[in-house]
């Protein structure tokens, strides 16, 4: 079903669903490239409905590079995670490190690559895979650790977060757009699989990230305080 187009942007809007094999073809008419971003991403859900995840993150993924070939679509840019590295063996990580899912969600991701990796193998597609870190932006939900930390700040809330010592390395969604484009326009060299990790390679402890958000928060004139975020960690961690 089509929306109005996106108002000043030249972008129709298509609502539908990546399992639905006429939908992706309606959707990818006159096509040369498909971004596939689609797809669950709460790890703690994924835990409660696998086949949920793996219909929509693996099957769907089949469906979309399907939908792709007999569409005459050349080009795929398909979105993974860092998850499917599971806890790094090394640092940095590089995109030889070994994958090693430590969940429901990182592990369907991983099939999707897999997917996208035997599909450019086997009908000369170039595709690429983009294994995003820790994505952040204004529509950050609270399934992630910014999220999380948004909501407190924008409820005049101290932030409330466990691990304050776990280093991220963050990514703001602009930065991946742009990647992503740049791998659609530059990373185009024939046909194959390419896979590459979008990151910014400084990692960032939580406690930091509390630390920036409660100053934002205070110059902005809410009330809250880092004091009382670290307080309240603390006095959640005694009572334990």
């Amino acid at each position: 079903m089509a929306d109005a187009p996106l108002p000043g942007l030249n972008v129709e809007q298509v609502t539908g669903n990546i399992l639905n094999p006429e939908e992706l073809e309606d959707a990818m008419a006159g096509c040369s490239v498909v971004f596939h971003l689609a797809a669950l991403v709460n790890v703690a859900d994924s835990a409660l409905d696998p086949d949920a995840y793996f219909k929509a993150n693996a099957l769907g993924t089949v469906r979309v590079l399907e939908a792709c070939r007999r569409m005459g679509v050349r080009q795929v840019v398909y979105t993974s995670t860092g998850h499917v590295y599971g806890v790094p063996l090394k640092l940095p990580v590089s995109e030889d490190h070994p994958t090693l899912p430590l969940s429901i969600y990182a592990a369907s991701k991983l099939a999707g690559e897999n997917a996208v990796q035997g599909f450019a193998a086997s009908y000369d597609l170039s595709c690429k895979i983009a294994r995003l870190s820790n994505l952040y932006g204004a529509l950050s939900t609270t399934e992630t650790v910014i999220g999380r930390a948004l909501g407190h700040v924008l409820a005049g809330e101290p932030i409330s977060l466990r691990g304050l010592t776990a280093v991220r390395d963050f990514i703001h969604q602009d930065d991946v757009v742009e990647a992503l484009i740049r791998l659609a326009a530059y990373g185009d060299e024939g046909i194959g699989n390419q896979t590459v990790n979008v990151s910014t390679s400084q990692g960032e402890t939580i406690l930091r990230v509390a630390e920036t958000l409660s100053r934002i928060a205070t110059e902005e004139g809410l009330r809250l305080t880092l004091l009382e975020a670290i307080q309240l960690r603390e006095k959640s961690s005694l009572k334990r």
